[in-house]
């Protein structure tokens, strides 16, 4: 193969992957506006699963200054989260992500059960959205499911609720 087909590849596979990252923070940021912290979870794993490089996620374009901070808010939190222990990824956001401020009012991304008592996730607070400081956790074991994995977007990286460690839901 010649040297200018392999940086055609290296190219089409980085904007493949670009588009992909592009395409499942639309969806993270549309279903955590929906309520659907069960699928949200879902696409965490997928992410995950995908090793993707978070800074390399490129600035949505959206005209929506809600949905640009979520997603940026989304971005933050996945890095804090894969460079967590067990993971220990080296992961940085996108230059992008510090020039998105809030868009002026609080919206509540988990009930008030959730919030009751809780210190909130500082990448989402600082853009207007409250979520409990543990919001996004995968275990090596993946989604422990019920209740208890709900607490904190039931996603199943590190943290871990006291009463799911107790239940048979608890695999880590």
């Amino acid at each position: 193969m010649r040297h200018p087909e392999i940086i055609r590849e290296s190219f089409e596979s980085l904007k493949t992957t670009k588009d992909a990252m592009s395409s499942m923070l639309d969806q993270m940021a549309d279903l955590l506006l929906a309520g659907d912290e069960i699928a949200f979870s879902d696409l965490v794993r997928d992410w995950h699963r995908s090793e993707y490089e978070c800074q390399l996620t490129p600035k949505p374009v959206d005209a929506d200054s809600r949905k640009l901070a979520l997603k940026a808010s989304i971005v933050e939190r996945l890095v804090e989260v894969l460079n967590m222990p067990p993971h220990n990824a080296n992961q940085s956001a996108p230059p992008w992500t510090n020039s998105v401020s809030g868009f002026g009012e609080v919206v509540k991304l988990q009930s008030d059960r959730l919030l009751e008592d809780e210190d909130y996730c500082e990448a989402f607070e600082k853009r207007g959205f409250l979520v409990a400081k543990n919001f996004i956790f995968l275990s090596n074991a993946g989604w422990a499911g019920g209740r208890y994995a709900r607490y904190s977007c039931a996603a199943g990286l590190g943290a871990v609720h006291p009463c799911l460690k107790r239940s048979h839901l608890y695999f880590g």
